[in-house]
């Protein structure tokens, strides 16, 4: 087996130059599946030298590092991977304090929803805008998409509006106690996704909301 693929490897680069040619070729196989993009691999560089492939680069988590290492170790020629890569540590401090807010949003609505009159912020709600507050201020270099949804009641095109301008009234009252403005971005999903059924009053009072998403 070893005759055949030198031999393949020979007629395609010539006998002298052989080994040279065959790392070459390993080196493009790497490449190649660095460079393809469902495999997510952008953030690695690989070198190939005797067999042995150094792999180099910040890696947003272990398991990237570890998929990467195990993924290039399956190419042919690849006889041993040398694993140099680093991991990005402050990606993930950024990623464990986004999630971090994102819970806290969460458990501070799962006592109940952003509500509306119309428009207008229900009263009771104000509380629960002041705890959302208190949360980001905890999270100074948070930013924060703010989203409307509405139930399947009336026109599209008016819960569309009505989903933008509940979102923007939340905002505003964030804004009031103290938060930049330039924190958020705003839009309004209409009644185009639904979390309950609308066909019960529970579900249409579910999809009548206000979401909040953390980036970092």
């Amino acid at each position: 087996m070893a005759f055949q693929r030198s031999a393949a490897v020979a007629a395609t680069c010539g006998l002298f130059f052989m080994f040279g040619c065959e790392a070459s070729v390993v080196q493009g196989r790497v490449d190649g599946v660095i460079a393809h993009p469902d495999n997510g691999l952008s953030w690695v560089t690989g070198a190939v030298s005797r067999g042995t492939l150094t792999l180099t680069g910040t890696a947003p988590t272990d398991e990237a590092r570890a998929e990467a290492a195990s993924l290039l170790s399956q190419i042919p020629g690849v006889e041993t991977v040398v694993d140099q890569t680093v991991l990005d540590t402050v990606f993930v401090r950024r990623k464990n304090q986004r999630e971090a807010c994102e819970a806290k949003i969460s458990e501070t609505l799962a006592g109940g929803q952003v509500e509306f009159f119309g428009t207008t912020l229900r009263s009771r709600s104000r509380t629960l805008l002041d705890r959302i507050g208190v949360v980001l201020e905890g999270c100074p270099d948070a930013t924060v998409e703010v989203a409307g949804h509405t139930d399947s009641s009336g026109p599209e095109a008016a819960n569309q509006r009505v989903s933008e301008q509940r979102a923007n009234v939340a905002v505003d009252y964030l804004v009031g106690k103290g938060l930049d403005r330039n924190r958020f971005t705003v839009g309004g999903h209409g009644e185009s996704r639904p979390i309950a059924d609308n066909g019960t009053a529970v579900g249409r009072a579910a999809n009548r909301r206000v979401e909040f998403r953390v980036s970092l």
